[in-house]
């Protein structure tokens, strides 16, 4: 989230190319937004239930990004790092 535009579309592609070298399929592209969509308005409704969501693993976010942000980002980044592509490559 620190890094490039804060555009859905321009983080979208880079977390794929991270993961998978390649940008997201139109398709792809499609069910993603509307699952991040889907877990903004969740978080939105429950910024408590973003920060829970948020305080899982060993290190923790910076206190300067927006919690409910992130928790929808972490949801769609949880579904990219388990793509078959991203599995089968490592």
């Amino acid at each position: 989230m620190t890094e490039g535009s804060g555009d859905f579309a321009t983080r979208l592609d880079r977390a794929f190319r991270e993961a998978v070298s390649r940008a997201p399929t139109r398709d792809e592209s499609l069910e993603l937004a509307a699952l991040h969509a889907k877990h903004l308005e969740r978080f939105r409704k429950d910024p408590e239930g973003a920060k829970e969501y948020l305080a899982v693993g060993l290190t923790h976010p910076s206190a300067d990004l927006d919690p409910v942000e992130l928790a929808a980002w972490m949801s769609v980044s949880r579904v990219i790092l388990n793509l078959y592509e991203m599995i089968a490559h490592y």
